[in-house]
């Protein structure tokens, strides 16, 4: 298959988001801002929940995003992947900032949007970028950089056939996705409703004393635990992550009965073994102890394991022996 290796700034330009004001965001608007950290780390739009910022002032019209845009993230901050890139699902709602570019003035005739999507996140493409960033705190590239970046590329016919293939597993995934999220949320209000609320099978004929059902017990958490304890965070804070390595779970990483990875910090190999006596397990218990966020709880997900936990997040381990993790 003869391919044919490009400059990307010969067939389209990245156009800088807008410097929205910081008054205007809320909770809850007409327009979701779109930062670096709806990217997933992989690559892809991702929805940031609650964590989504919303924009209520006047907005210029360029800045609204349209259905199939390819946007690319400027910066790694909002825990973006530096030059990953995302498909805008819909129209006339999404913006985007400064943080953010936008692909303009393509010529599909010889590179397809699509195709040009996947291109961004790929590993040669996406080293390039990096390579280009400056900055040390926040590292960030332009617009004219990302135009030097190179890259080969087949005919625009198999341009097509690799984009329509990929798009169609993507597809695949995120319809598995919305299943297990549907699956969890059911899985959370059962649990309410069996072990919170008590309206458990049976519960018609089932004595309830001091609030605990007949055949039930009350035990304290240290009786049925073989760790509770909480970490620390490496010296340096914030400037000692790393874009990759070993997690160091935060509180912000975790909600009720979910984990959060927005935000999701690194450390290296020497800061985890300082960290030693906090190594996250499978199935251990994560809940939060300081701030607004305190009583959050969720169990650590096995992808990010090896991990570690700072000192506003405390690890809960069940002795399996005695109680299962689910439960407590």
């Amino acid at each position: 298959m003869k391919r044919a290796r490009i400059r990307f700034a010969d067939h389209f330009r990245v156009k800088h988001g807008y410097a929205f004001k910081s008054e205007h965001f809320a909770s809850q608007g007409p327009f979701a801002l779109l930062t670096p950290g709806n990217f997933n780390e992989e690559g892809g739009f991702r929805d940031r929940g609650n964590k989504q910022p919303y924009y209520t002032g006047d907005v210029p019209p360029s800045y609204v995003l349209t259905k199939g845009d390819v946007i690319v993230a400027m910066t790694e901050q909002d825990s973006g992947l530096l030059g990953s890139s995302a498909w805008v699902p819909s129209s006339q709602y999404y913006l985007h900032n400064q943080r953010l570019g936008l692909i303009v003035g393509l010529n599909e005739e010889r590179l397809n949007k699509r195709f040009l999507y996947y291109l961004f996140n790929t590993r040669e493409v996406r080293h390039q970028i990096a390579g280009s960033a400056s900055g040390t705190k926040v590292r960030h590239t332009s617009p004219e950089r990302i135009g030097r970046v190179e890259a080969e590329v087949p005919p625009i016919k198999i341009q097509l056939r690799i984009a329509d293939t990929l798009t169609a597993y993507d597809d695949l995934m995120e319809n598995n996705r919305r299943r297990m999220a549907l699956l969890e949320e059911s899985a959370r209000l059962l649990y309410r409703e069996w072990f919170v609320n008590l309206r458990f099978p049976g519960h018609e004929r089932t004595r309830i004393t001091n609030g605990v059902p007949e055949g039930w017990r009350k035990v304290t958490l240290g009786s049925i635990t073989t760790k509770i304890g909480s970490g620390a965070t490496p010296r340096g804070g914030d400037t000692a992550y790393h874009s990759e390595g070993i997690s160091l779970i935060r509180s912000l990483n975790v909600y009720d009965d979910r984990f959060d990875d927005d935000g999701l910090a690194f450390i290296n190999e020497d800061q985890a073994a300082s960290l030693a006596n906090v190594s996250v397990e499978a199935k251990d218990i994560l809940l939060n102890i300081t701030g607004a966020s305190v009583c959050r709880c969720c169990m650590a997900p096995e992808r990010y394991l090896p991990a570690r936990v700072n000192q506003h997040v405390m690890i809960i381990r069940t002795d399996l022996t005695k109680a299962n993790p689910f439960l407590v």
